[in-house]
């Protein structure tokens, strides 16, 4: 724990945060001092420095930690929304695309989050629907595991850019010129592009339970790795305290032997030849309770 906490704590007394650089010294400044508030506000609300710092604690233990980007409305009783940035206090409730190579997981296809949950709450949830675990993991009795299942959905558009460099899908520059007294518009360029669309479902062991759009373009979840090093062509991960693992298990076994050594050992600390203790015979039951330990001399 020392060698964890030596790094996780320097962690928590600089706790990292997102950063906007502005490309050039002339209209970008501004804009990056907006999103940049933008930011803080969102890292302020989601109270992100405890996301940052268990995902990193996580990859210090073991190998990889997770931080989750969601959405919620900012009050029940509102329809305005704001971004979250989430916690992962247990990063094995969290798989991404086994295909993705990227440190910041941005080229993953999909992602799973589990949940557990009592049975009740399940069927409070989603009344008619059979409270079936998701997976083969044990769950204790009277509990459901759930799964957020996040995917891609790659779908082919066709842009246009504006004489004044907008870019918009040819699709809601169809829609703008279909509306009464529109001044048409008029795209100088197009292409076709391949947008990600993220399908966000949530799954028992026998039902989709519910289906939506998520807002963006890529898997909500972002991995926080160790050590990587890539080895025949496969990539390995290793926490902070990998290599400690087979000394620690040496140290183990010394430990184990030492307390099979001592239980096996005789437990009285005196010998002696039958006959010498015969008439003190309850001092030497209780020795520590004796000022002198008397015993009759047999050659």
């Amino acid at each position: 724990h020392q060698f964890v906490h030596h790094v996780s704590n320097q962690m928590r007394e600089n706790v990292p945060e997102m950063l906007v650089s502005p490309i050039d010294d002339k209209t970008d400044p501004p804009k990056a001092k907006v999103v940049q508030g933008l930011l803080k506000s969102i890292e302020k609300i989601s109270m992100a420095d405890v996301a940052y710092t268990d995902a990193g604690e996580n990859s210090i233990i073991s190998s990889v930690g997770f931080i989750r980007l969601d959405h919620d409305y900012t009050a029940p009783d509102t329809f305005e929304q704001h971004i979250l940035i989430k916690p992962v206090p247990d990063p094995l409730s969290c798989y991404i695309d086994g295909n993705s190579i990227l440190p910041d997981g941005s080229d993953s296809k999909y992602g799973f989050v589990m949940d557990t949950i009592t049975v009740a709450e399940f069927e409070s949830r989603y009344p008619g629907k059979d409270p079936v675990s998701f997976g083969e993991k044990d769950v204790d009795e009277g509990h459901v595991m759930t799964a957020e299942y996040f995917y891609i959905e790659p779908k082919i558009v066709e842009i246009g850019q504006m004489e004044d460099g907008t870019v918009l899908e040819m699709s809601e520059i169809e829609e703008l010129n279909a509306a009464p007294l529109a001044n048409r518009l008029v795209p100088v360029k197009t292409r076709k592009i391949e947008k990600n669309i993220v399908r966000r479902q949530k799954l028992s062991g026998a039902d989709v339970l519910e289906e939506t759009t998520f807002p963006g373009s890529y898997i909500p979840l972002v991995p926080v790795f160790g050590e990587i090093r890539w080895v025949n062509g496969k990539r390995q991960i290793w926490s902070l305290i990998r290599n400690a693992k087979d000394s620690q298990k040496l140290v183990n076994y010394y430990n184990s032997l030492m307390v099979e050594s001592l239980s096996k050992a005789p437990q009285a600390p005196f010998m002696g030849i039958a006959g010498q203790f015969d008439g003190f015979e309850d001092d030497w039951k209780n020795p520590h309770r004796a000022a002198v330990l008397q015993y009759n001399h047999i050659d």
